[in-house]
């Protein structure tokens, strides 16, 4: 059985979960490295996924850093 955090979610899901971001935007985000990579589900690459864990990590750390911006 897997574990609901450890499930692959599709871009649907990322963009409901991180605000409505756009492709565009998650995919600089991304290359920048400010962002979870996304994991190529078929060999060419059109399907792709996130794990459920890191987008909420990534949720997580954004909160975090938005807190400690207030404080200052």
């Amino acid at each position: 059985m897997v574990d609901s955090e450890n499930r692959i979610i599709d871009f649907k899901e990322v963009q409901k979960l991180s605000g409505g971001y756009c492709r565009s935007s998650l995919w600089r985000l991304e290359k920048a490295g400010e962002f979870p990579k996304r994991i190529k589900l078929t060999p060419n690459g059109r399907k792709v996924g996130w794990k459920l864990s890191e987008i909420l990590e990534w949720i997580e750390s954004r909160c975090s850093h938005d807190r400690v911006s207030e404080i200052k």
